[in-house]
C-alpha cells in the first residue's frame, strides 16, 4: 500500500516538475490518473514481500561478517555517492524536458510550414506523415529525414510542377528540409551519459511529453 502510494506521488511530482510523464498506466485497469494501476500494485506487494522474506534475512547474515564501524564507513560512502547520481540525474532530468521542448518547437514549426505548402489536407495527416522522424535513433532519424525530404518533393512536383512559381516552392521547401534536419539532428546529439542513460530506461519519453503538451493545450 505505501509502495504504490509513493509511486502515484512520484509520478505526480515528477510530471509537475519535469513535464513529463516517465511511466504511464493510462492503458492497463483499474488505473488512477494513469500513475499507478493494480497490476503494478500487486507486482510491488510481492516484491515487498521476496524483499522481506528472502532478501532481508541474506543482507542481515551479510552484515553480521563486519564491524559496526565498518558498517556506518560503507553507508556514508554508499549516501554520497547516492546523493551524487541523484544530483546529476535530476539536472540530466531537467535537460531532457528542456530539449525535448525544443524538439517538439521544431517539429511544430516544420508542421506549420507544410500546412502553407498544401501538400496535405490536414495539419493531423502532416503529423502523422514526420513521426517516424521521432521514433527512431539518430542514425534512423537522419535516413528517415531525408526520405520525407524525397516524399514531400516528389509530391510537390505531382501537384504543382505546371504552376508559375513551382521552381521557388521546391527550393523553399528543400532549404527547409534542410535546416530542419540540420537544427533537429544537432539537438539530439546534445545529450551526455546520464541523458542517454534515462532515454534508453524510459523509451516512450518523447511520447508522453508530445502528450503532455497536448493536455496542457487543451486546458488552455
Amino acid at each position: 500500500m505505501v509502495a504504490t502510494v509513493l509511486e502515484y506521488i512520484t509520478g505526480w511530482l515528477m510530471e509537475t516538475i519535469f513535464h513529463t510523464r516517465w511511466w504511464d498506466y493510462s492503458k492497463k485497469k483499474c488505473n488512477l490518473h494513469g500513475y499507478i494501476c493494480l497490476g503494478s500494485s500487486l507486482a510491488w506487494g510481492v516484491f515487498t514481500v521476496l524483499l522481506f522474506e528472502v532478501f532481508h534475512p541474506f543482507v542481515e547474515w551479510l552484515t553480521n561478517l563486519y564491524p559496526v564501524s565498518i558498517g556506518k564507513i560503507a553507508v556514508s560512502v554508499v549516501a554520497v555517492l547516492y546523493s551524487a547520481d541523484f544530483v546529476t540525474s535530476a539536472v540530466a532530468a531537467f535537460g531532457i524536458s528542456k530539449k525535448l521542448a525544443k524538439l517538439e518547437d521544431m517539429m511544430e514549426e516544420l508542421t506549420a510550414y507544410l500546412q502553407t505548402t498544401k501538400l496535405y489536407e490536414t495539419k493531423e495527416e502532416i503529423s502523422d506523415r514526420l513521426e517516424e522522424i521521432r521514433a527512431f535513433n539518430l542514425a534512423e532519424a537522419a535516413e528517415k529525414i531525408g526520405t520525407k525530404k524525397a516524399e514531400f518533393s516528389k509530391l510537390l512536383e505531382e501537384r504543382f510542377s505546371l504552376s508559375e512559381n513551382y521552381l521557388e516552392k521546391k527550393a523553399e521547401l528543400e532549404r527547409r528540409m534542410d535546416e530542419f534536419s540540420e537544427k533537429y539532428l544537432s539537438a539530439r546529439k546534445k545529450s551526455n551519459i546520464v541523458g542517454k542513460r534515462m532515454i534508453h530506461a524510459y523509451p516512450g519519453l518523447r511520447a508522453e511529453f508530445r502528450r503532455y503538451k497536448e493536455r496542457k493545450a487543451k486546458k488552455h
